[in-house]
């Protein structure tokens, strides 16, 4: 298995928590690096997530000028 790193994440404390007790987190980010990020396995991810029970309930898009 290789061990190059194809992307990374953020976790942190529950925003709903005020404790941020461990027993609860937040994934606020994921970021896959090119070239393992392939145009258009967005759209595969999502449907990943959907079937795993996960909802969209924000999104973020940039377009660099």
């Amino acid at each position: 298995m290789d061990d190059e790193a194809v992307g990374n994440f953020w976790v942190g404390p529950d925003p709903g928590r005020a404790s941020g007790a461990a027993e609860s987190a937040w994934l606020y980010d994921i970021n896959v690096f090119e070239p393992h990020n392939v145009v258009g396995d967005n759209a595969a991810a999502t449907a990943l997530y959907r079937r795993s029970g996960y909802d969209v309930t924000s999104m973020a898009m940039r377009k660099q000028m």
